[in-house]
């Protein structure tokens, strides 16, 4: 939610005020996390009065927000902390957000800078991260959308854009409190787009779903704006992604830019002296003015301790050549890597310094895949690891993530006691019993098909929070009051020192 405050410490429990036998007590709602903002309404010896939002579960099992007058309470100790050590106005925060989204089995990110700059990264293919920034950014409307500064998608695989469209489609849902408008400013991507399989122009080999190849095996069908592309050389998941696009740019024209290694001012609109993105991937090998990327075709059945790369040449080429960018702010960097695979990252490598790579946080290629690169993850030897990933249906399981993948993880890491986290395992499943379909109850009882259900009551979203010296880490649970947490200092080589949690 948007305030004139913002939250100075790790976390901060928010209550409300309840009648319980005609006594006013204070009831548990929920914590506000360092960076987090917030209006105050009056503040008192034993208490801050805010204006707060709480998110209630439907009958459908669908999340509502609702406001309410929230309260943070001082014990004696808090009491004789200054004002500052609880909250500081919002234009003095320093405090980097970024926010790693539950979709299931797929990709999406938030970045949100002290400012309020923000970059979408990946959406998924559900509606799961539409709803997510429906609640975030609550109350916009065709005439005050959220502006976005950037969208990047990483590549073409629908677990990591469909989801992006579903935003655009959210606008005209029934229910206002899952409405969310948008306004993004840029959108980046690298630049390959995926033909419907039955094109004529599809051919066996490498020379697939993405378009044509010259004569010394690159690919040559590069787009910078997916709008000049006509709707018969896309597949249906690209064409729902365009009308998007075209709405968008119809209320305020975006910058498409198809980007890549070498492009050096893309991100000026973002960077500072503090806070920078680099673009390592993918690297062109443009000729003359004609666009290229290299085909991966890598495809002969390799066993890999357990693992069987079976990937066709599209699949493989497509998802070799994904955004790969660093963001760094002081001494706090973070890796995002697509679904970066084995042979992609071992060019990566031969073509960049190591240091370039190294992070304090990674977000792990591919939903931790077993077909990653040994040598790239001791170049990046990231203390945290965030792994996205879900099961969802038999038609998505790839068995992510591989065993061989988490233990490399944590073989490769720069901390004694790295940290792995993986969505699917932080979020929390609520077990339910006994439970029939909604459609078969229409249904005569002998033909109904009983199944032992369970609801997921908390999504396994991972969050940090730094000022680029000081790093929070968290994650909710199925308890309301309980999170996981850890914070560290980073000093100057990127290094993690243990701190102890700040709460009141």
């Amino acid at each position: 939610m948007s305030g004139k405050y913002t939250v100075n410490t790790d976390f901060v429990e928010v209550f409300e005020k309840v009648i319980d036998k005609n006594e006013e007590k204070y009831k548990f709602v929920h914590t506000l996390a360092w960076g987090d903002f917030f209006d105050i309404v009056e503040t008192s010896v034993d208490h801050i009065k805010i204006d707060s939002v709480k998110y209630i579960e439907q009958v459908n099992g669908t999340i509502k927000p609702e406001e309410f007058t929230g309260y943070i309470k001082l014990n004696k100790d808090e009491q004789k902390l200054s004002p500052d050590e609880i909250y500081i106005l919002k234009e003095q925060s320093e405090v980097l957000k970024l926010n790693f989204i539950d979709v299931q089995q797929g990709d999406a990110s938030v970045i949100e800078t002290a400012d309020g700059k923000v970059i979408l990264v990946d959406g998924g293919d559900n509606q799961l991260f539409a709803r997510y920034l429906a609640g975030r950014y609550r109350d916009t409307s065709p005439t005050d959308p959220k502006n976005i500064d950037c969208i990047i998608v990483t590549h073409g695989d629908s677990d990591h854009f469909s989801g992006l469209a579903k935003i655009e489609q959210s606008t005209r849902h029934q229910k206002k409190y899952k409405r969310i408008f948008i306004s993004p400013k840029r959108v980046f991507h690298n630049g390959i787009i995926k033909r419907k399989s039955d094109h004529p122009s599809v051919k066996a080999g490498v020379e697939t779903l993405l378009g044509k190849m010259d004569s010394e095996g690159f690919l040559t069908s590069i787009y910078d704006s997916l709008l000049s592309v006509p709707d018969s050389e896309m597949n249906s998941e690209f064409l729902k992604w365009k009308r998007a696009l075209e709405k968008w740019d119809t209320d305020a024209a975006i910058e498409f830019r198809a980007i890549h290694s070498s492009d050096a001012d893309a991100f000026s609109f973002f960077n500072t002296n503090d806070l920078k993105i680099d673009i390592l991937g993918p690297i062109r090998s443009d000729k003359g003015n004609t666009k290229r990327l290299r085909a991966f075709t890598s495809s002969n059945k390799t066993k890999k301790d357990g693992y069987m790369n079976m990937n066709c040449h599209s699949s493989h080429t497509i998802n070799g050549h994904s955004v790969v960018f660093r963001l760094k702010y002081r001494n706090f960097s973070c890796l995002f890597t697509g679904d970066l695979n084995a042979e992609s990252s071992s060019f990566l490598l031969d073509n960049l310094k190591d240091s370039c790579f190294s992070s304090t946080v990674l977000k792990v290629p591919h939903h931790g895949s077993g077909d990653f690169d040994n040598n790239f993850l001791k170049a990046v030897s990231p203390a945290i690891s965030i792994i996205s990933s879900g099961d969802e249906e038999t038609r998505k399981e790839y068995i992510h993530p591989r065993a061989n993948l988490v233990s490399a993880l944590g073989r490769y890491s720069s901390s004694e006691t790295p940290l792995i986290f993986i969505t699917e395992l932080v979020a929390f499943f609520k077990k339910e019993g006994e439970s029939i379909k909604k459609e078969d109850l229409k249904k005569d009882p002998s033909e109904r098909t009983e199944f032992f259900g369970f609801s997921r009551s908390a999504y396994g979203s991972v969050k940090i929070r730094t000022n680029g010296k000081r790093l929070l880490v968290y994650t909710n649970s199925g308890k309301n009051r309980m999170k996981e947490a850890y914070c560290f200092s980073i000093d100057a080589k990127g290094q993690l020192t243990p701190e102890e949690i700040r709460k009141i």
